[in-house]
């Protein structure tokens, strides 16, 4: 066993040398060095592909960005192979960012019409409701304006 601790601490030395294939086996072992060797060798692309995909939202590819990574070491387990580590990756990216905007979409479509009626509308209304704040009026009653909106 010494002898094999020894031996992955050498390799952790040039992890930059392995193939994919190699690093994906020893992070499915629950080898840390090898799924942060992955990250940094597809971080860019994976944030490429999510900053495409979410119309150049920088904040919202970095969120997606996260999300895919984590998905796919969570489910690490199930790669089998039988592609690249990269193709398997970008499919899950892909998936991500649908995913991020079918949440997006549903959400503007649930709130959308929501701020649009009640926003703007109700406020013009609750306004022509009070006068303007006169000089010397109390400030209670001013407070009861904006409480109200």
């Amino acid at each position: 066993m010494r002898l094999q601790k020894g031996r992955n601490i050498a390799l952790q030395r040039h992890p930059g040398a392995w193939n994919d294939e190699r690093l994906v086996a020893q992070a499915q072992e629950g080898e840390e060095w090898a799924i942060e060797e992955l990250v940094n060798r597809y971080q860019q692309k994976v944030y490429a592909i999510a900053y495409h995909m979410c119309a150049e939202d920088g904040q919202e590819a970095e969120d997606l960005t996260q999300e895919a990574f984590l998905k796919a070491f969570r489910n690490l387990a199930q790669f089998r192979g039988e592609s690249s580590f990269y193709t398997w990756l970008y499919r899950i990216v892909v998936n991500v960012c649908l995913d991020g905007k079918r949440r997006q979409r549903r959400r503007q479509r649930i709130f959308s019409p929501w701020q649009r009626v009640k926003g703007k509308e109700d406020r013009d209304e609750k306004l022509k409701e009070y006068p303007e704040r006169e000089e010397g009026t109390d400030s209670v009653n001013s407070h009861r304006i904006y409480e109200s909106l």
